[in-house]
């Protein structure tokens, strides 16, 4: 019981640690290291990495039998004090996409079920 309550937690806020860790990292070294570096690991996460772990956590909370909404609320609210705090428009648009990721991944989860339950 206690394992089942860690592993949901960790469902639930490895994407906004992962999210916070990768955004505190790229500007608090931004200075001292190539900054074009950074700003390239940066924008890679931004485009590829955080809608993989928006993803992920949809799948992961339908085959856990998690709530979407308190798992990509939490997720969506550590994105957007990212944005707020450190961002420009670029990525109000990648907000959508995060979000449509981590619904297609809750409904491909569920599919998943379904097809290994049928079976």
């Amino acid at each position: 019981m206690k394992r089942n309550k860690i592993s949901k937690a960790i469902i639930v806020f490895f994407p906004s640690v992962t999210m916070l860790s990768i955004t505190s990292l790229t500007f608090a070294y931004i200075n001292n290291i190539s900054g074009v570096a950074l700003k390239n690991m940066f924008i890679a996460s931004l485009v590829l990495l955080f809608p993989i772990l928006f993803l992920l956590q949809g799948v992961f909370c339908a085959t856990n039998a998690l709530n979407i909404f308190v798992s990509l609320g939490i997720s969506i609210l550590t994105y957007s004090i990212i944005l707020i705090t450190y961002l420009n428009t670029f990525a109000f648009m990648s907000f959508s996409i995060n979000v449509i990721s981590g619904m297609l991944g809750y409904a491909l989860g569920k599919r998943f079920i379904r097809i290994t339950v049928t079976n």
